[in-house]
């Protein structure tokens, strides 16, 4: 290994996962962990049983309050993942929180999946209508 990088299958990768975070305003208080998507310009909780574009997150809060950070792509570590099993994927759960039941009405959003060691790896998908 040289340079941070190694090699699998051909395809260079980082030795750790890269995040992607960006800051956001919002109109009413984000709960940390709160899926997230875009609403007329601000951060707004993601609702599985709305319209597509209530559905479409972009990631989940990092941080709680009126502007708040978000991670599109990347690992979290924090002790609310303690309750899923490693491998478990994510989907944006009714409360606007990540679950890993999976949704049998509205619309399907996996979010990521549980790594284990209260680390979740945030990779958010398109919605579905269910």
């Amino acid at each position: 290994m040289s340079g941070g990088y190694s090699s699998v299958n051909g395809i260079k990768k980082t030795e750790s996962v890269q995040r992607v975070v960006s800051k956001y305003k919002s109109e009413a208080l984000m709960s940390a962990l709160c899926v997230v998507r875009i609403y007329d310009g601000d951060a707004a909780p993601s609702i599985m049983n709305g319209s597509y574009d209530d559905a479409k997150a972009i990631g989940i809060a990092i941080s709680s309050g009126k502007s708040i950070d978000v991670l599109m792509f990347g690992t979290i570590e924090d002790n609310f993942f303690s309750r899923f099993q490693v491998n478990d994927f994510l989907y944006l759960g009714p409360d606007s929180m990540p679950t890993n039941v999976v949704p049998s009405s509205g619309y399907f959003v996996r979010i990521g999946k549980y790594l284990g060691n209260n680390i979740a790896l945030i990779q958010v998908e398109p919605p579905i209508l269910l």
